[in-house]
C-alpha cells in the first residue's frame, strides 16, 4: 500500500515534468517508473523516456532504447521518424511515417516538408491533396504555399512569401514548421549570410537546442568558412553522435575537421564513416591525407590494398 502511494507520486513528478518540458527531470522519472510502477504505468513512461531523449539530442541512448525492446511500440516509431526528420534524412523520415498508422495534420505537414526536401513532386501531391481535405488555418496555408517553392527551389519566393507573414505565425507555431529555419536555408543558398544568421539568432530566442536549427547554424558557419564553429554546432546537434547526420553534413563536419588540422581526430573517426558510407571517395582521400600527414606509409599502402581487392570484387 505505501508502495503503491510513492508510485502514485512518482507518476504526478513525472507528469509535471513532462508538462513543463523539464526532459531531464522527465528522463531521471521515468527510468524510474519503468524500473518500479506497475505495468499500466510501464508503457506510458517508456514513451515519456523516448520524448525526453528526443529532447536532449540524446540519439546513442535514444537508438540504444529501441534496440533493447524487442517489440517497438507506434508511438516509438514515431519518435524514430521525428529523429530522421530532425536530421534531415529526408526519404528515412517518409518511409518511417508512411510506416505509422497515426495519422495527423503534424506528420502530414511534416511529411509534405520531407517530399518537398527531396523532390518528390508525386508524394508531394499525394499529401498536399490530403492536407486540403483539412480545415487549415491561415499559417497553415501559407506552409503549404511554402513547401510547393520549396519542391521547385525558389529561393527568392519563399523569402517573399514568408518574410510578409512570418508576423502570423505564433510562437507555436514557428516553433512548429520553424519557417525562420527554412529563410536562414533560403538566405544562405543566395549567399546573404547576414540575414540567414539573423533569422536563425530570432528562432533560438524562443527555441534552444533545436537540432534543425543547429544544422543549419553548423552550415552557414561551414559556408563562412568558420569551421571551428562548423564542428561544435554538428557535435551539439547530435550531443556527438555524428554518425546519425547525413552523408553531406559528415563531410563538412570531416572537412572542417581538415581546415582546422585535426589530424588525430580524422584518423580516429573516418574509418567508421569510411565502413558507413563505402562509395564515399572523399572520405577515402581524406583519410589518405590525414595519414600522409603523420607519415603513417604503412597504413596507407594497407589501404590502397584494401581499395584495390574491393574495386577488383566489384
Amino acid at each position: 500500500n505505501e508502495q503503491k502511494i510513492d508510485i502514485d507520486i512518482l507518476y504526478d513528478m513525472t507528469l509535471s515534468a513532462h508538462l513543463n518540458e523539464s526532459w531531464e527531470l522527465l528522463e531521471s522519472r521515468s527510468i524510474l517508473l519503468i524500473e518500479y510502477g506497475t505495468e499500466k504505468y510501464k508503457e506510458w513512461a517508456r514513451n515519456l523516456y523516448i520524448e525526453a531523449l528526443f529532447n536532449q539530442n540524446k540519439f546513442i541512448e535514444f537508438f540504444s532504447s529501441l534496440e533493447s525492446n524487442c517489440v517497438i511500440s507506434e508511438q516509438e516509431r514515431y519518435w524514430k521518424a521525428r529523429v530522421a526528420f530532425a536530421t534531415a534524412h529526408w526519404q528515412e523520415s517518409i518511409n518511417l511515417f508512411k510506416a505509422i498508422s497515426i495519422s495527423n495534420s503534424r506528420i502530414l505537414f511534416m511529411l509534405l516538408f520531407s517530399y518537398a526536401e527531396t523532390g518528390d513532386f508525386s508524394g508531394f501531391d499525394e499529401v498536399q491533396k490530403q492536407l486540403k481535405k483539412m480545415e487549415l488555418n491561415e499559417v497553415q496555408e501559407v506552409f503549404v504555399k511554402v513547401c510547393s517553392l520549396r519542391i521547385d527551389e525558389r529561393w527568392n519566393d519563399i523569402i517573399n512569401l514568408l518574410e510578409e507573414n512570418l508576423c502570423k505565425f505564433t510562437t507555436q507555431e514557428l516553433r512548429n514548421y520553424q519557417p525562420q529555419v527554412l529563410l536562414a536555408k533560403a538566405y544562405r543558398y543566395l549567399k546573404d549570410y547576414t540575414k540567414s544568421h539573423e533569422h536563425l539568432v530570432n528562432f533560438e530566442a524562443h527555441t534552444a537546442n533545436n537540432i534543425r536549427c543547429r544544422i543549419e547554424i553548423a552550415k552557414l558557419a561551414y559556408a563562412r568558412d568558420n569551421y571551428k564553429k562548423c564542428i561544435a554546432q554538428y557535435d551539439e546537434a547530435v550531443n556527438g553522435a555524428i554518425s546519425i547526420l547525413p552523408e553531406a553534413e559528415i563531410l563538412e563536419y570531416i572537412l572542417s575537421q581538415w581546415h582546422m588540422t585535426d589530424i588525430e581526430e580524422l584518423i580516429d573517426e573516418l574509418p567508421g564513416f569510411i565502413e558507413l558510407y563505402p562509395n564515399n571517395m572523399e572520405f577515402r582521400e581524406l583519410y589518405f591525407l590525414a595519414l600522409a600527414e603523420q607519415s603513417r606509409w604503412l597504413d596507407i599502402l594497407e589501404q590502397s590494398s584494401e581499395l584495390s581487392q574491393e574495386h577488383q570484387k566489384n
